[in-house]
């Protein structure tokens, strides 16, 4: 009765394995931001961005560029978290904290800096489209919806 419980456990494990290394895989290559599917929650509107995701061998890569262009100004952000599932990265330049997961099929990446915890939600949508959900300290929330980018492969 024990080996078979142990047997089930181990069976149990590697499809929750399965199930993540196939979420990251339909969520791996780079995706263009589609601008007007996207709700910034009354926040500057982000002309244009593109995220690269790549879950590879238990790390996970995400790469984020957003330009915003205002009046007589163009700001572009550049963000990038690498490191093994559910470890902590460190950044000295921005003094911040970065950690990403796998969560119920969607990707979530939790980053702490001096302005306090940002929360970000990666899900594949069923029309293939990818959806950002984004969650900022002291701002409405922010859903961004991504297309794959030409020549991005699964």
């Amino acid at each position: 009765m024990k080996k078979a419980g142990k047997t089930f456990l181990l069976l149990a494990a590697l499809a929750v394995t399965g199930v993540l290394a196939t979420a990251g895989q339909r969520v791996t290559g780079t995706w263009a931001l589609v601008p007007t599917l996207s709700n910034f929650g009354g926040q500057a509107v982000v002309q244009s961005g593109t995220v690269t995701i790549n879950s590879r061998e238990g790390n996970i890569y995400i790469a984020r560029n957003f330009t915003f262009e205002g009046s007589n100004q163009t700001f572009w952000y550049n963000f990038s978290t690498d490191g093994r599932e559910g470890a902590t990265i460190k950044s000295k330049e921005r003094n911040s904290k970065s950690k990403a997961k796998w969560d119920d099929g969607a990707l979530k990446v939790v980053t702490t800096d001096d302005n306090g915890t940002t929360v970000e939600y990666y899900k594949l949508q069923a029309d293939g489209s990818m959806m950002l959900n984004l969650e900022r300290p002291g701002k409405s929330p922010v859903t961004m919806v991504f297309n794959r980018a030409p020549g991005s492969q699964p």
